[in-house]
């Protein structure tokens, strides 16, 4: 049964793309672009749409942007045949490396047989023997336990987007045929994330489901988005310069992160601290915050990888969710981050009074959902790392390096070294790091994705 908001959704889309093609009929091409950009920013998954604005792209001689379209039509459906088609004509590096992201290993955690209700959760206690390759074996979390999960039966349908405001106002006010669109995109590209991306593992979406569920998520979400790119955003990176001409490698890092995984480069900062993780300030524009010390210790392919490890979540289209995490997780924070810290506490404002009272029942729960949902986040953002650079063992090296306390140490650490220090230890059983733990620095969580990367 198609879920009705996805109906209303498609049936809105519907409405405005009759009226692009009324104006293309009419011959006003700048006005058929927006109002087919419309509708995609309505409903990112109308394939119709989003071929027929590339073939209107094509039209005006925008190369780059038609191949973008063709790009994620089939990021998400790998037998367009068409658009493999007009994507090798027009843009043969494109098409390979869309051929490259399918190209990437099945989810391991996905069980042969599915069960129902809370058994689909039976994995999340899984036993210490467990082998991480083994479709059969348990997941990797024995936090939380299926308890904390709401029966797979009653999972509702992903995250609506932001309905869009009415049809162009400004443009109807005064009659102007300049083709803004092709400027730069919009944000009819993050639409197209409805659908889980190649990067994503397969059950990525019903964890983020149940994160969304609770009560306080959805709105502070919808807070954190709605500062996104105003002064708020703009006083957390005053302390940050642009990176630039000074920066080449860390500039090209970005460039070729966005290209492999069919985006537009992120706005990249410069952090002066002595730590070796960079901060998502944001996701509509893409604004990345790195520490300088990054840019010196690793190379060009682990820039490369741990940009489009930070693009990945922007991509899937859950940024906001996962940020919220970390507003609503509360976990500590080291003192030298303090962009991470001025960052939360913005955020703390304006979504200020959303969260459960601390040490409650329902606070625990919303810790132990967010937490689990996060692991896998970062083990999918991994793989959208390392679709972005290429390079399997620069991937794991980086991992390695992130988990440093500082840049001096990070300077001495690969994957070789830190696996050698756990050496003997399950995989499994060092994945089931505490609540209070962050995922994306924990070395013993690094050890397993590391793993699961190689695998």
């Amino acid at each position: 049964m198609v879920d009705e908001s996805t109906s209303d959704k498609r049936r809105q889309a519907e409405t405005i793309f009759a009226e692009a093609q009324q104006a293309y009929a009419n011959g006003r091409l700048a006005w058929a672009v927006e109002y087919a950009r419309e509708a995609l920013r309505v409903d990112g998954s109308y394939t119709e749409a989003r071929h027929w604005l590339a073939e209107r792209y094509l039209e005006a001689g925008a190369t780059d942007r038609a191949s973008r379209q063709y790009q994620i039509i089939l990021r998400a459906d790998r037998d367009d045949q068409k658009a493999w088609a007009a994507l090798e004509a027009i843009d043969p590096e494109g098409a390979a490396r869309v051929r490259r992201l399918h190209e990437i290993p099945p989810d391991p955690f996905v069980r042969r047989r599915r069960a129902h209700a809370t058994a689909e959760f039976d994995a999340l206690e899984g036993g210490a023997g467990a082998q991480i390759v083994d479709e059969e074996a348990v997941s990797f979390l024995r936090e939380p336990s299926p308890e904390d999960f709401i029966p797979l039966d009653e999972v509702i349908s992903s995250q609506e987007m932001p309905e869009v405001g009415g049809i162009f106002p400004e443009h109807r006010a005064r009659s102007s045929e300049v083709f803004e669109s092709f400027d730069e995109l919009g944000d009819e590209e993050v639409a197209a994330a409805d659908k889980a991306a190649i990067w994503e593992f397969d059950e990525d979406r019903e964890y983020c489901q149940q994160w969304q569920r609770i009560e306080e998520v959805e709105a502070v979400a919808a807070a954190i988005e709605g500062v996104w790119a105003t002064e708020v955003m703009q006083q957390v990176v005053a302390a940050c310069k642009l990176a630039g001409d000074d920066h080449p490698q860390l500039v090209a890092a970005g460039t070729r992160a966005a290209q492999n995984l069919a985006a537009d480069p992120p706005q990249l900062y410069l952090i002066a601290e002595e730590h070796m993780q960079p901060l998502i300030v944001q996701g509509r524009p893409a604004v990345l915050a790195v520490p300088e010390g990054v840019s010196q210790v690793l190379s060009p392919t682990e820039l490369t990888f741990i940009v489009g490890r930070c693009l990945g979540p922007i991509l899937s289209g859950y940024l906001s969710l996962l940020q919220a995490v970390d507003v609503l997780l509360q976990r500590p924070v080291n003192s030298v981050r303090q962009l991470r810290l001025n960052w939360r506490e913005a955020m703390a404002k304006v979504t200020a009074g959303t969260g459960p009272e601390r040490e409650s029942p329902a606070w625990q729960h919303l810790r132990a959902v967010g937490h689990a949902w996060q692991q896998r986040v970062e083990l999918s953002a991994d793989r959208a790392g390392l679709l972005a650079c290429g390079d399997i063992e620069a991937s794991c090296d980086a991992i390695a390096r992130g988990t440093a306390a500082s840049v001096a140490e990070a300077a001495d650490r690969t994957a070789e070294r830190l696996m050698a220090r756990y050496e003997g230890h399950n995989a499994v059983q060092l994945a089931a790091i505490s609540v209070d733990e962050d995922p994306t620095i924990s070395a013993e969580y690094a050890v397993y994705r590391i793993e699961m990367l190689r695998w």
